[in-house]
């Protein structure tokens, strides 16, 4: 290594180089990356056990009916709610919105389907609270089995 004006400058490769310094310092990294993983995954199980000792408690203290202990369990399990709420609903609003067009139904039922649909994709993309999601998801699902019904037969 050679300093010009207060700048370090490393070797060349085809410099004669002392491979063993380069070696050490891969291995500090190499070491230090390693120590880095097992504090994340320490702390990561940490939480982890925090968060299903809260939301157990949660589910099991929750007072009200079985609406709130639903949401109290579909809070735990947030992601996967969302992912499926995203995936029913849009099935199940394309085929309420094939329905609507194959029927020639008025423009205003097709309308109601594809916002109510969006408003529940909305809901779940947005990350809004799993009330929100579900009470919108459970509408999207009673409005669009409506108009399929009122349309289809």
């Amino acid at each position: 290594m050679w300093q010009t004006a207060m700048v370090t400058y490393w070797p060349l490769p085809n410099e004669k180089t002392d491979i063993n310094h380069f070696s050490k310092l891969s291995q500090i990294i190499l070491i230090s990356s390693f120590r880095l993983l097992l504090c994340l995954v320490k702390l990561n199980s940490k939480l982890m056990a925090t968060t299903t000792e809260t939301y157990g408690k949660e589910i099991m203290m929750s007072k009200g009916g079985w609406y709130q202990r639903f949401l109290a369990e579909a809070k735990y399990n947030y992601f996967a709610v969302i992912g499926m709420c995203i995936l029913i609903a849009s099935i199940w609003g394309g085929i309420t919105a094939m329905v609507v067009l194959e029927n020639n139904a008025p423009l205003w039922a097709l309308c109601l389907n594809i916002y109510i649909t969006m408003a529940s994709n909305i809901a779940s993309i947005g990350q809004a609270s799993i009330k929100w999601v579900i009470n919108l998801f459970g509408l999207a699902m009673l409005v669009n089995l409506l108009l399929v019904l009122l349309y289809a037969f």
